[in-house]
């Protein structure tokens, strides 16, 4: 299976890579797609965790930072389904 970017993912991923040496995301993010920064950057984080897509690996990294920056809590390495589990747990602890 062949895992390819939606419109609103090649979106996401280009204006992330516009903001990285600014070290940010810049602030329109819910305009622009209706996303919170914190929603944005874990969009983010599921667009990063495809392999199929072609992005430089030093680029991948500076962008997981960027990210880890924002919303450190997320775990960067692991599938959509495992960070559900992992916030649910959370909640559950309270």
């Amino acid at each position: 299976m062949i895992d390819k970017l939606t419109t609103d993912d090649r979106r996401i991923l280009a204006h992330a890579r516009k903001w990285l040496p600014y070290g940010r995301f810049g602030e329109d993010v819910l305009v622009e797609f209706g996303l919170t920064l914190d929603g944005y950057a874990e969009r983010l984080a599921l667009i990063l965790d495809r392999p199929a897509i072609d992005l430089d690996p030093a680029d991948r990294e500076a962008l997981r930072a960027a990210i880890a920056a924002r919303v450190p809590d997320l775990t960067l390495s692991r599938s959509a389904s495992q960070r559900t589990t992992r916030a649910a747990a959370k909640k559950v602890a309270g």
